[in-house]
């Protein structure tokens, strides 16, 4: 009888002892999970920190992109491109610009309007448009700059260049011909143009030329000092991106006061 109740206590022992070590190693367990979990939140907050500094940098390196660059050894043309201004103005500044591009929409709407009130309008500068779809082989983009090309055919370039800026949503390409109707084109010479796809080859070659000149995405601004005896501009500044309208200040100052 002695020995069975010792058997017992012994295995009781065992089992208590079995226990013990269980609830220890629970709390081994817990407190090893509760470390994990804190070290994951850590390489989490780690994470965030490296996106963070990646977001950063890349902004950096856009507004670095966007800012002035000194450039002298590009020449294009200016012939037959759609214009505000002088055309004997002492500076050109020219723009390959997509009615697509939300940056080319913001400068339309922040920067054109101040170049206009502050060089435009009183003879200081010639603002050319040259077009430069980004994806050339997108339907919308393309058409959009032939439908402004063919409404300047009428004198209505630059009303259908703002109306475009000022869309929130993409045109539909079907809606564009009663658009221009609606600015007072004829409508029969319009869709003579744009069905006939007469202003498709400026286009090529404004967007040929601009990526021969290191154009890569718009807008793109070109500026130098007009030759009032050439249709071509000799380049001496590049302002990449919707850069601040003080850039653009700072580069025609540099400019008029050189002339």
């Amino acid at each position: 009888m002695n020995d069975r109740f010792t058997s017992v206590l012994l295995v009781a022992a065992v089992l208590a002892g079995i226990l013990v070590t269980v609830i220890h190693l629970g709390e081994q367990n817990r407190s090893e999970v509760a470390k994990l979990r804190q070290e994951i939140e850590t390489l989490g907050m780690r994470q965030e920190t490296t996106r963070n500094e990646v977001r950063d940098a890349l902004r950096r390196q856009a507004i670095t992109e966007a800012s002035t660059v000194r450039q002298r050894d590009i020449v294009l043309e200016t012939g037959g491109a759609p214009f505000k201004g002088n055309t004997n103005a002492p500076a050109t500044m020219i723009e390959f610009a997509d009615f697509e591009s939300p940056e080319c929409a913001r400068s339309a709407r922040e920067t054109l309007p101040q170049l206009e009130r502050d060089y435009i309008a009183n003879g200081k500068l010639r603002y050319v448009f040259r077009s430069f779809p980004e994806d050339p082989n997108h339907a919308v983009a393309f058409r959009t700059q032939e439908a402004a090309r063919c409404a300047g055919e009428q004198g209505k370039f630059w009303q259908m260049h703002d109306w475009f800026f000022a869309q929130r949503t993409r045109p539909n390409v079907g809606d564009l011909t009663a658009r221009a109707q609606e600015l007072g084109v004829d409508r029969s010479k319009f869709v003579t143009c744009f069905d006939g796809g007469l202003q498709a080859p400026a286009i090529r070659r404004d967007i040929l030329d601009g990526q021969k000149n290191g154009v890569t995405s718009a807008p793109t601004f070109f500026i130098g000092p007009t030759n009032p005896n050439a249709t071509s501009l000799r380049v001496t500044r590049i302002i990449k991106g919707a850069a601040p309208y003080s850039q653009f200040k700072e580069a025609i100052d540099a400019l008029l006061g050189a002339g």
